[in-house]
């Protein structure tokens, strides 16, 4: 007689498994997830002090003042709240000679009891940290549409500033109606502030507009680890890096995901 063989399946994505518990792949994934966490901690409590609002072009504009201060937002304060619960809730089952909470947490993420679960706190903590800091992750910026428009004083430029879906490959202009193709905008708007240098928070929200996800923190990683070089300083002495740089990096990544999600 054939023995009979009992499968096991991935909880998270459904795939046959050799032994109980989540596929490798989805390990891999969630522990990608966990550094995203961490990564977005600073550039949420960035927001939470009320230092800095997006603008719609490159870089933030600082405009938080003592008389004039910035909407204070209570999702950041939840978020972080919920961030205190998730480190309570799982402190107790990370190993503790690998150092503090969030350096070890990567490390042991893919074998922490209780996987299933963790995984979708973590999935959502990270999705609401998006939304708190950025951009609705699956729209790009393609800049101010700045077409020609005859008005009853004349010829002006468009003002509008054009967002568009992922996937869509043309976008008419919601003020002047002109149809634009969305990757070609997307390389001239590219070639127009490669050059540019700007903070690390600053390329963190520009670089988020065009959807490559590398934070403030992720930039300064980059740097520490020898991929990133700095060019020089602003004014008030925070170092700067350029643009294209950045945008280089987030490409090679985004072609490393799209390849690893094709390999699945």
């Amino acid at each position: 007689m054939i023995p009979l063989v009992s499968s096991a399946y991935c909880p998270l994505c459904r795939r046959v498994v050799s032994t109980p518990g989540a596929c490798p792949a989805c390990q891999k994934e969630v522990t990608a997830q966990v550094t995203h966490l961490v990564e977005l901690q600073p550039d949420v409590q960035l927001t939470m002090a009320r230092l800095t609002v997006q603008g719609a072009s490159l870089g933030v504009r600082v405009t938080s003042t003592p008389a004039k201060p910035l909407p204070y937002d209570t999702r950041a304060a939840e978020w972080l709240r919920k961030l205190r619960a998730f480190q309570r809730t799982w402190a107790i089952r990370v190993p503790r000679g690998d150092g503090p909470f969030w350096i070890a947490l990567p490390k042991h993420a893919a074998r922490l009891a209780g996987f299933n679960g963790f995984a979708a706190q973590v999935r959502m903590l990270v999705r609401e940290g998006r939304d708190v800091v950025d951009l609705a992750p699956e729209r790009i910026y393609i800049g101010t549409c700045q077409a020609q428009v005859e008005t009853a004083d004349g010829m002006i430029w468009c003002p509008a500033e054009l967002y568009v879906m992922a996937d869509v490959g043309y976008v008419d202009c919601y003020l002047c109606r002109t149809t634009w193709d969305v990757q070609e905008r997307r390389t001239l708007l590219r070639a127009a502030v490669e050059d540019q240098l700007a903070t690390a928070p600053e390329l963190a929200r520009a670089v988020h507009m065009i959807q490559t996800g590398l934070t403030a923190a992720a930039i300064h990683n980059l740097h520490q680890r020898g991929r990133l070089p700095r060019r020089g300083r602003n004014r008030r002495g925070v170092h700067l890096y350029r643009v294209g740089d950045v945008l280089d990096i987030a490409a090679q990544r985004a072609a490393a995901l799209g390849a690893g999600k094709k390999s699945q």
